[in-house]
């Protein structure tokens, strides 16, 4: 298992879900260190929780993301090859929604590349990309008939310790599944990233959590929760992590590993409150 996921454009290509190194993330230090929070997070296959939220392909590999409304994909931004210009050529891009949570299930709903409309980046101050498809594709399935649709307008720089959770397709071996990471907290800290040499990056804030996280989670949903698990509203987009040396490793204390695998420790995310386009997509 690498322990360098600095983002190279160059390097990552499709392949197996198995294989990390084919799972577009960006790991980004901060100048200011972020504050450390109690390890708490614990990771559970999803089965038919959140529907919703999809294993995506892009041009660059795989992530994950969710339903906004029927004909709206929200994902990170970082996992196109460009993150400057959209790409003009969806082949071999997918969303792909399951009931069970296997990515691989025979009966998903696959929206297959010539089903993509378009895709939009979300200005350069946000870490979050939209996907368009004809809404009649998806607005008669029964198991996606409901998902969250409020979502965070307000900046959070007054909230702390909110309950969330982090859902997605991590790569790990075997089988792709959705997994929840709960039991964790956005902690309240904001920073920017640090930006590399040869990176292309945004000019935003990301929100930080001690949610675990792994490649192929980046783009997909967090929650906050009320006391029973259920989502309220959506916090953001899982985007990079700050647990990060200056050369873009993680250090071996900042990793653990669980059932399905490895998983770095903390997670943050691009805030919805920083979106520019989604008014007018809605």
């Amino acid at each position: 298992m690498t322990k360098k996921i600095l983002m190279m454009l160059i390097v990552l290509l499709h392949a197996s879900c198995g294989d990390d190194s084919t799972t577009p993330t960006t790991v980004n230090p901060t100048s200011d260190e972020a504050p450390e929070y109690e390890d708490t997070s614990v990771r559970e296959i999803a089965s038919t929780r959140y529907p919703y939220v999809a294993n995506v392909t892009t041009d660059l590999g795989r992530c994950s993301g969710t339903l906004l409304k029927h004909g709206l994909f929200i994902t990170a931004k970082h996992c196109f090859r460009d993150q400057d210009t959209v790409p003009a050529d969806f082949t071999g891009m997918s969303i792909v929604f399951s009931e069970s949570g296997e990515a691989s299930a025979e009966d998903n709903l696959v929206i297959a590349d010539d089903q993509i409309t378009q895709v939009i980046y979300d200005g350069d101050t946000t870490d979050i990309a939209y996907l368009l498809y004809e809404a009649s594709l998806t607005n008669s399935i029964s198991y996606l008939s409901a998902f969250p649709t409020d979502y965070i307008q307000e900046d959070l720089s007054e909230e702390t310790e909110i309950a969330v959770e982090l859902v997605g397709f991590p790569s790990q071996t075997g089988t792709l599944k959705r997994l929840i990471t709960k039991d964790c907290i956005y902690t309240g800290y904001q920073a920017e990233n640090k930006v590399f040499p040869n990176q292309v990056t945004y000019d935003g804030i990301t929100y930080d959590s001690n949610c675990w996280a792994w490649f192929g989670n980046s783009g997909g949903p967090v929650y906050e929760v009320d006391e029973n698990n259920s989502p309220i509203r959506l916090l953001g987009i899982v985007s990079h992590t700050f647990d990060v040396d200056e050369d873009g490793n993680i250090p071996s204390d900042a990793r653990g590993n669980d059932d399905f695998g490895t998983f770095v420790r903390t997670s943050n995310f691009s805030p919805m409150s920083q979106t520019l386009q989604l008014e007018q997509l809605l």
